[in-house]
C-alpha cells in the first residue's frame, strides 16, 4: 500500500487517466455516465473517481482520483491474505512479492482507471467459486457471482473476455446442479442480461449503442484465425504478468496442479478468450486480460499453499528482508523502465518545473500523446492555461508548450520526445 501511495502521489496523471479525467471525471457524473466516446471510460470508475475528485479536488492532487483504484487494490491483497493464504506469512509474502515483480500490474493498480475494479471482482468470483465454505447453496453463489460480474461489465464490457471463462468454469464444476437448476440459470442469465444493457442504456440512449459494440478500438477485423487468437494471448498473458521469467513459472505451477490434480476444467481459462476473439473477430489490448492472469496466480499460489500444507513456517524477518528487497528492487527497475503507459507521466512531471503560475499556452497541435496529460496536469493543479489561437498575443517571460520546431521569439527550456515527435517548453522573450 505505501508503494501504491507513493506512486500515486508522486507521478502525475498519464495518457490514459488523462484522458479519463478531462472527459469523464472533471466534469458530472451525468456525463459519465451517457458519454461512451472510446473504451478509454471505465464508467463504474469513472463515477466513483469523480465522485472523490468533487469531494476533495481542492487539494489539487493526482492521487484523489486515484483513491478508488487504490482502495480497490488494498481489498485484493486483503482477500488474499485472509481467505487464500490463511493468514499464511510464507504464501501470502509469495504473493506479495510475485505482484511487486509485476510493472503492469503494480502500473494498474493506482492508476485512475478501472483495471483495479476488475483485477478484485475476478479474484471475489475465483472466491466464490473454489473458498467459500459460507456460501452454501449453488443458486446463492450464481447470484453473487453474476452480480459481480455486473459490476466488472459495468466498468468496461471488456470484462467479457474474464467473465466469461470464470463462468464457465463455474458451471463446469457444478454439473450437477446445472442439470437441476437449468430453468434457474437460463432466468439469472436473462435478468443479468438486462441488468447489464440497463446500466449501459443512458449512453446507448444519447450515444447510440455504435459506440460501445463498434467503435474504432473494438470493430471486428476482416480475418483472424486461431494461430492468431492463441498467439495473442500468449503474448499478452506473458505482457501482464510482467514478462517470460514470471509468466512462465506461474503457468508452469498452474499446470502442473492441472496434471496432479487431474483438474482439466481449468483449462477453460484460456480456451474460452479464444474462442471469443474467434467470434468477436478482434484482438483486445494486452490489458484485458490482467484479471484473468491475476486469477491464474492467485490458482498458482494457493495450489502451492495446499500443496504444501505442512511447509515449516520460517523466520518472520526473512520474510520482512524479502519484502523489503523486493520493494527496492521492484521501485528502481519501475522509476527506470515504467510500464502501463507511465511513460508520459514521467515525461510531464519532468516537464512540470516550467508549468508555474505564469501565463501558460499550449498549442493545439501540440502532439497528443503528451498534450493531453498536460493539460491534465494543469487542470489538476488549478494552473490557468490558454490554448493558443491565430489571435492570441503572447506576454513576454510567458510559458509556451509546443511541438513545432521553430517558433520566433520563443527561448527553449526543456524538450521530451513524445511518440515520434517532441514536445518542447519556451519562454516567450521579445
Amino acid at each position: 500500500m505505501i508503494v501504491l501511495l507513493c506512486y500515486g502521489f508522486y507521478l502525475p496523471l498519464s495518457y490514459d487517466e488523462s484522458y479519463t479525467f478531462i472527459q469523464f471525471v472533471n466534469r458530472s457524473i451525468f456525463y459519465a455516465t451517457c458519454t461512451y466516446p472510446v473504451p478509454n471510460n471505465h464508467v463504474l470508475h469513472s463515477i466513483f473517481s469523480n465522485i472523490s475528485w468533487h469531494i476533495l479536488g481542492w487539494t489539487n492532487l493526482a492521487l484523489i482520483v486515484r483513491i478508488p483504484s487504490i482502495l480497490a487494490s488494498y481489498l485484493l491483497m486483503n482477500i488474499f491474505i485472509t481467505k487464500i493464504s490463511k493468514n499464511n506469512l510464507f504464501y501470502s509474502g509469495l504473493f506479495l512479492i510475485l505482484l511487486l515483480f509485476n510493472f503492469p500490474y503494480l502500473a494498474f493498480s493506482f492508476q485512475a482507471r478501472g483495471y483495479s475494479f476488475q483485477i478484485l471482482i475476478a479474484v471475489i468470483t475465483l472466491v466464490i467459486i473454489f473458498k467459500s465454505s459460507n456460501i452454501k447453496t449453488f443458486k446463492d453463489k450464481n447470484n453473487l457471482i453474476l452480480f459481480f460480474s455486473t459490476l466488472g461489465l459495468y466498468t468496461s464490457p471488456a470484462y467479457l473476455y474474464t467473465f466469461l471463462p470464470l463462468y464457465s468454469l463455474f458451471l463446469i464444476i457444478n454439473k450437477n446442479f446445472c442439470l437441476e437448476f437449468v430453468k434457474y440459470i437460463l432466468k439469472s442469465g436473462v435478468f443479468f442480461t438486462l441488468t447489464v444493457i440497463l446500466l449501459y442504456a443512458p449512453i446507448m440512449i444519447f450515444r447510440g449503442y455504435e459506440s460501445i459494440i463498434h467503435n474504432r478500438y473494438v470493430a471486428p477485423l476482416d480475418h483472424l484465425s486461431i494461430h492468431e487468437a492463441f498467439n495473442h494471448i500468449t503474448i499478452s498473458f506473458t505482457e501482464v504478468l510482467g514478462g517470460k521469467i514470471i509468466s512462465l513459472l506461474v503457468l508452469l505451477l498452474v499446470v502442473f496442479y492441472t496434471i496432479v490434480k487431474r483438474r482439466f476444467v481449468i483449462l477453460v481459462l484460456f480456451l474460452i478468450p479464444i474462442i471469443l476473439m474467434l467470434v468477436l473477430k478482434q484482438t483486445p489490448f494486452s490489458r484485458v486480460f490482467l484479471p484473468l492472469a491475476i486469477v491464474v496466480v492467485v490458482l498458482a499460489i494457493a495450489d502451492l499453499k495446499d500443496g504444501f500444507k505442512n511447509t515449516k513456517q520460517l523466520n518472520p524477518m526473512i520474510y520482512i528482508l524479502f519484502i523489503g528487497v523486493s520493494i527496492a528492487i521492484s521501485t528502481f527497475l519501475f522509476f527506470e523502465n515504467p510500464n502501463g503507459g507511465l511513460e508520459t507521466s514521467y515525461r510531464v512531471k519532468y516537464l512540470s518545473k516550467h508549468f508555474d503560475n505564469r501565463d501558460v499556452y499550449l498549442t493545439p497541435n501540440t502532439h497528443d500523446y503528451l498534450k493531453t496529460p498536460i493539460e491534465a496536469y494543469l487542470q489538476v493543479n488549478e494552473i490557468n492555461y490558454t490554448l493558443l489561437n491565430k489571435d492570441t498575443k503572447l506576454k513576454e517571460g510567458s510559458i509556451l508548450i509546443y511541438s513545432e520546431k521553430n517558433i520566433e521569439n520563443i527561448k527553449i527550456l526543456d524538450s521530451v520526445p513524445s511518440l515520434n515527435k517532441k514536445v518542447y517548453v519556451g519562454k516567450v522573450v521579445f
